[in-house]
């Protein structure tokens, strides 16, 4: 429910089957409203923290939170501040990997680039500086991020009070969050953040540093002190960022690690998991350290190649898991394909069974379009093998039909030579007003068919809307009780009956041109505009009016005395009005079968005149063109 700016939203959930009784679920309420003056959101009832500072955890209370989304594209995520200095007016080019990011004109003097769109990690950037007398001087800013760096004077924030959210009844203590966090100058940015419950404290604070041509790296201290058990815990966290790209070599390379310097380290979550958790047991399982590593490397014809490894060692002796990744993919002409290759392993460091766990899986994937023979549509195959498995194949057909791609559909047949074979059909259409669903599918074991419908109804002052989705901003459109009006892009939305349709999905705090397609204008339709733009908040339901007349159109002769009405008289009748063209033609739309035309070409009585019209049968049927005609005397 929206009310001007406060938003009201609920989510619960009623599931029923043939064994049970229906369950009703409740996962929670909040109130929230934009403070755009500060570029922040504030919410009450049950929300969760940021994930910036620490980890996210749900809380029923109150949040005041700055918000990204209220930026400027220009100013969203991190990218470095340019200085530099110009002898004359000059025109200044960035430019990455060879393509131009931005360009602008300065004066002379020092100038300042702080309003660069954010790009891939890292990348040095070059910068071009072209004088006015074609002198062009050179220079580059090396440019390298981490998950922590903000832009220089921008400050995020999340400042949260209530009490926190745990499946135990019994461990919901009370709670607070501060966490800030700050970008300098010198790609400097500062970080820290307050976190309490009970007698629950975590501390933390923390940097991250540009580093120019060796990357960029961030540092984050944590200390915990939970007071709340029997066993007090005391424990501190080390995170270490580091990510790297090789312009020359087309690399990216990226590293997170943790170090638990204590066993007795916990999150805000762990140490409420359970009300009398024992301590041997706690300490075992947690963490000792994490390690993450990606790496990525671009290869000539659109090819990537791409390693990562996760890797958690636990206090508990030689527990540990790690999973590895590499692969190879490309996509030509539409065509895609990719292979990979995982290792997994797992040891519980148990004496009675420490015996590791592990499993290779090699999968070869192909998409092929078959647009030339069904457009819309692709054709796929997947070859997986693993340790456990000698081998299992799948081919699959999908894509969508008919004009405005309404009805979507998926077959696959797969054969696994241990657990014999399956296969799937499913089909989807989108209606404008909800999402219909159908499919079937075979195993071994057993044949099952299932059934949906989803969608959303907006219910506002002029009536009631069906549409396939109602989350985040949506947009109501009001075609002036024109029906069956479809959208320019969205050809599966039209109208009702009453002229109205819901478009989902806009984009909040952007412009949104939303356009109706006047082909799928009914015959007796006319549309005085075709586009609205609308720049709506979070979650608003924003208005976009159409202009239409609804009823016949008609191109009538005015004449008064025999002549015809001069140019530019003004004409209007019930709900529509014109101007007079040359020979006393006037265009009207949205006129009443019968009715009366009233003119003015000056101010005197004289200067006026009206007439009566008649657009009934027969001169409204067919053979009759779409836009009648009559020729009228206008007497004064």
């Amino acid at each position: 429910m929206n009310v001007g700016a406060w938003r009201l939203r609920a989510s619960n959930s009623l599931t029923a089957n043939s064994d049970d009784k229906p369950q009703w679920t409740t996962s929670g309420a909040w109130l929230e409203r934009d403070l755009t003056r500060w570029q922040s959101e504030l919410t009450l009832g049950d929300t969760f923290t940021s994930g910036d500072v620490f980890d996210a955890v749900q809380f029923q209370g109150i949040s005041l939170a700055s918000s990204d989304a209220m930026l400027p594209d220009s100013q969203k995520g991190f990218a470095p501040t340019i200085r530099g200095i110009a002898r004359t007016n000059a025109q200044v080019t960035v430019r990455q990997n060879g393509y131009v990011l931005y360009q602008t004109y300065v004066t002379p003097g020092a100038f300042v680039i702080d309003d660069l769109y954010p790009t891939a990690s890292s990348g040095n950037l070059e910068v071009a500086v072209k004088e006015s007398d074609g002198e062009i001087r050179r220079f580059t800013q090396p440019y390298a991020s981490v998950t922590s760096m903000q832009r220089e004077g921008s400050l995020k924030y999340n400042l949260v009070a209530g009490r926190y959210h745990s499946d135990d009844a019994s461990q919901r203590p009370l709670m607070m969050q501060l966490s800030l966090m700050r970008g300098f100058a010198h790609n400097l940015t500062l970080f820290g953040g307050l976190q309490s419950a009970a007698q629950y404290h975590n501390l933390s604070l923390g940097a991250g540093q540009g580093l120019g041509e060796a990357g960029a790296l961030s540092l984050q201290l944590l200390n915990a002190r939970d007071r709340h058990q029997q066993d007090p815990i005391d424990g501190r966290a080390w995170q270490l960022q580091y990510s790297k790209g090789f312009d020359r070599l087309g690399t990216q390379f990226t590293f997170t690690g943790w170090r638990y310097s204590h066993q007795r380290y916990a999150t805000l979550s762990e140490a409420y998991s359970s009300p009398d958790p024992d301590a041997d047991s706690r300490d075992n399982d947690n963490k000792k350290t994490t390690l993450q590593i990606t790496a990525s490397q671009s290869l000539p014809y659109d090819i990537t190649l791409y390693l990562s490894l996760d890797q958690d060692s636990y206090w508990s002796g030689g527990a540990s898991q790690r999973t590895a990744n590499m692969g190879i993919s490309s996509q030509v002409h539409g065509i895609a394909w990719s292979l990979s290759y995982s290792d997994s392993r797992s040891s519980h460091g148990d004496e009675e069974d420490d015996e590791p766990h592990s499993d290779k899986v090699v999968t070869l994937s192909l998409s092929v379009p078959l647009s030339h023979l069904l457009p819309g549509s692709y054709a796929g195959y997947t070859l997986t093998s693993s340790r456990h498995s000698v081998g299992s194949q799948m081919v699959s057909l999908n894509g969508t039909l008919l004009d405005n791609h309404a009805l979507s559909y998926a077959v696959s047949q797969t054969r696994d030579r241990q657990n014999g074979s399956s296969g799937s059909l499913t089909a989807g259409y989108s209606s404008g007003r909800g999402d219909l669903n159908l499919g079937y599918s075979h195993d071994s074991q057993a044949a099952r068919l299932n059934y949906g419908a989803s969608g959303g109804i907006l219910i506002h002052r002029h009536g009631v809307v069906f549409t396939p989705e109602m989350n985040g901003a949506v947009v109501l459109i009001d075609a002036g009780g024109a029906g069956g009006v479809t959208l320019a892009n969205q050809k599966t939305i039209a109208t009702n009956g009453d002229g109205y349709a819901v478009l989902p999905f806009a984009t909040a705090y952007h412009r949104n041109d939303v356009s109706l397609d006047s082909h799928s204008l009914p015959e007796n339709v006319d549309l005085a505009n075709s586009t609205a733009t609308l720049v709506p908040t979070k979650d608003a339901v924003v208005l976009a009016r159409f202009h239409t007349h609804v009823g016949y159109k008609a191109l009538f002769t005015l004449q008064s005395r025999g002549q015809p009405l001069p140019f530019g008289s003004e004409v209007r009748a019930k709900d529509t009005n014109s101007i007079v063209a040359s020979e006393g033609q006037v265009y009207l739309a949205g006129l009443a079968p019968k009715g009366t035309l009233y003119a003015q070409w000056g101010p005197s009585p004289q200067q006026r005149c009206s007439a009566r019209y008649d657009l009934t049968p027969p001169l409204a049927q067919p053979p009759h063109p779409l836009i009648l005609q009559q020729t009228l005397s206008c007497p004064f």
